[in-house]
């Protein structure tokens, strides 16, 4: 009996060891940002998702998760797929620059910022 009950304080020990010790938050790539719920990105982490079933892009400095949208696109998947993994602002913007709403359309699929 004694037996277990040392395990079971050895485990919650080692629990609240962890909870203390775990870093809460941090400004690294691909972290959260404090109280938004966003992460920053690398260009290189976006570049990481550059298929049709793993599409980040970035547009205007903000990182987007694109991979639900490639079927849905009304202008066909293919415009979307030539997003994923890079810097597709300048594209972006020669099809729906000038269009009211695009940007804001984007801010469902947003993920994150890419870090400087």
């Amino acid at each position: 009996m004694y037996k277990k009950l040392t395990i079971t304080a050895v485990i919650i020990i080692g629990f609240i060891l962890l909870i203390i010790f775990i870093p809460k938050n941090t400004s690294a790539p691909g972290t959260e940002q404090q109280g938004q719920g966003l992460a920053f990105f690398t260009q290189d982490e976006v570049a990481a998702h550059a298929t049709e079933s793993d599409c980040y892009s970035i547009v205007g400095g903000e990182v987007y998760e694109l991979t639900d949208w490639i079927a849905r696109h009304p202008g066909g998947a293919q415009d979307i797929i030539d997003m994923c993994g890079v810097d597709a602002t300048e594209s972006y913007d020669e099809v729906h620059g000038n269009k009211k709403g695009t940007y804001s359309s984007l801010e469902k699929f947003k993920i994150g910022t890419i870090a400087e």
